[in-house]
């Protein structure tokens, strides 16, 4: 189960090596879309079971955990992963600017935790993954 909250304290774990194909039996994350005048603020979480859970508001700040809404196949997993693997932001050290960030992502791989505000810069390189989970959740951004 992943808890909100951590995205606030950050991680010293190292960072986890996505690579396109496999799944890591362990794979878990959490993205927070932050909401703007085109968009409802959304929370999705994908655990380890393949659950997926989401929740759309207007404010989703504090510590949340989104009831579930579909347990995904396996195929479906390995589309979210290798979504997130391609987007690179991972391995990014871009900091983000002053200010809120329009999403936070914590990932969970292999034995390895990160969390990453992820800055404007970094926002178009999630935005297939973001389709993605927005399809599977069957949210109208």
């Amino acid at each position: 189960m992943l808890v909100s909250g951590v995205l606030a304290g950050g991680c010293s774990a190292p960072t986890p090596v996505l690579s396109v194909g496999h799944v890591p039996e362990d794979f878990a994350l959490e993205l927070r879309v932050q909401p703007t005048e085109h968009r409802q603020g959304v929370v999705y979480i994908v655990e380890p079971d393949r659950t997926l859970r989401a929740a759309v508001g207007a404010d989703l700040s504090g510590p949340y955990y989104p009831p579930a809404t579909r347990t995904l196949t396996n195929t479906q997993v390995r589309r979210v992963y290798n979504l997130l693997a391609e987007s690179g932001v991972l391995e990014s050290t871009a900091e983000a600017g002053p200010g809120p960030v329009p999403m936070d992502l914590y990932v969970s791989a292999a034995g390895r935790r990160r969390a990453v505000a992820v800055g404007l810069g970094e926002q178009a390189d999630l935005q297939p993954l973001v389709g993605e989970l927005d399809r599977l959740a069957w949210v109208r951004p």
